[in-house]
């Protein structure tokens, strides 16, 4: 008997600067939807413009809608481990070197 339980996977990302990654988009959609449940999370929100991810139905957060900073930001930190904790991420899949150093 299968579990009904998904393996959350969060993408992070530096910044959403307003236009789809398909690249992004063909590599989530190769994950099988019946174990895996995925969102994205970026660092900075970098554009107004609406994110196609969240067209496809997939939650994304942003933690700061300020400038982009190349100074490590304590509260961004915080801000990330809470989304982490409350969405009981399992996988954390960092995107490029300042999410990285996040994680």
């Amino acid at each position: 008997m299968k579990s009904s339980v998904k393996i959350k996977v969060a993408r992070l990302f530096h910044e959403y600067q307003g236009h789809a990654n398909y690249y992004l988009f063909d590599h989530m959609r190769m994950l099988n939807k019946d174990q895996f449940e995925q969102i994205c999370i970026y660092l900075n929100r970098g554009s107004d413009l609406p994110n196609p991810l969240e067209d496809e139905g997939v939650r994304c957060y942003y933690i700061s809608d300020g400038k982009s900073s190349n100074r490590f930001n304590v509260k961004v930190l915080f801000e990330l481990i809470k989304i982490l904790r409350t969405e009981k991420v399992k996988i954390l899949h960092c995107n490029r070197h300042k999410s990285t150093i996040y994680c």
